[in-house]
């Protein structure tokens, strides 16, 4: 049974509307699986948007979207905060989200290669040395020695460091960074990933999977969907994180696909059910989120296959 048979309508026709040219090159991108070369224009109708192009235009050359030496200051709305939302929706590197990335390196870093906000965050320094990573990558700083560092300092943190097993069973500050650090475990290329990066990425994902979800109670907030994120998540991260190496028939992770796709409208759409501070709020609360839809569909297409649009790229 393919992954559209677990939606309550194909939601890919709107998807694809040029409303949100985002969302178009995403689907063409993971639904489509179209290939680079015939990107180039959903590319320049993406760079053209108005939200992308504003935010592009907001930063300093020297500054980021915050304080040069402090790119976590501002947390969602700071430099960090906003290279993950650009990295979330998908942009392509630019001058200026490579000079903010370049000022993640130099100034976002501990000398053991943490990266985390200075004093300390809301989840452990794992989650935003996770998120960090995972938007380095995505504009193309895999190589980077600093990055090297990093991941070292995140695989060995997870490996070795009881602090990330023993956190307290129900801390969703520890689950969200479980999450963060996985995500970026499971965008390295396969050139980097090396026997310690699997035993993380598995590790990573046992402690997920072996978390004591109660989603009707204490982690019920863990429904209320969300697009973009920062130092918080909600079940459709958590879904999408697990569903790369996760059989969905897997005991501890059915369930949570279940919920997931419980969440859906009856017109197979998923909602924004909650904001957070960002300089791309390009939807709105209450409404359905064609970012969350998208993401929902990548996660059931991973999971069940049978996608009627990926073998076919004379479509649309």
């Amino acid at each position: 049974m393919g992954w559209l048979a677990h939606l309550r309508r194909d939601p890919v026709p709107w998807l694809l509307e040029p409303a949100n040219p985002a969302v178009r090159l995403a689907t063409l991108r993971c639904i489509f699986r179209r290939p680079a070369a015939a990107l180039r224009e959903a590319v320049a109708a993406f760079l053209a948007w108005h939200p992308i192009a504003e935010v592009l235009d907001e930063a300093n050359a020297r500054h980021g979207w915050g304080r040069r030496t402090l790119p976590f200051f501002g947390a969602s709305i700071g430099t960090a905060g906003t290279l993950y939302a650009l990295a979330q929706f998908g942009t392509p590197p630019h001058p200026t989200t490579q000079s903010g990335c370049e000022l993640l390196l130099a100034y976002g870093r501990d000398p053991n290669g943490a990266f985390a906000p200075i004093g300390g965050g809301a989840i452990p320094p794992i989650g935003y040395t996770g998120l960090a990573l995972w938007t380095l990558n995505h504009f193309g700083f895999g190589d980077d020695l600093r990055f090297h560092s990093s991941l070292r300092y995140l695989v060995q943190a997870v490996l070795h460091d009881d602090r990330v097993e023993h956190c307290h069973q129900g801390d969703d500050g520890c689950a969200t960074a479980w999450i963060k650090a996985l995500a970026a475990l499971n965008a390295l290329p396969e050139a980097l990933r090396d026997e310690e990066v699997e035993a993380a990425t598995e590790r990573l994902r046992t402690l997920l999977l072996d978390f004591r979800w109660d989603l009707r109670r204490q982690h019920r907030r863990w429904r209320q969907l969300h697009y973009p994120r920062y130092d918080e998540s909600d079940l459709s991260e958590l879904c999408a994180v697990l569903a790369p190496r996760t059989p969905p028939d897997e005991p501890r992770f059915r369930p949570l696909l279940e919920a997931l796709v419980a969440a859906q409208s009856e017109t197979g759409r998923w909602i924004q059910q909650r904001m957070i501070s960002s300089r791309l709020p390009v939807e709105k609360r209450g409404r359905p989120s064609r970012w969350l839809t998208w993401e929902a569909a990548c996660t059931l297409i991973t999971c069940y296959g049978g996608n009627p649009y990926g073998d076919d790229a004379t479509q649309r």
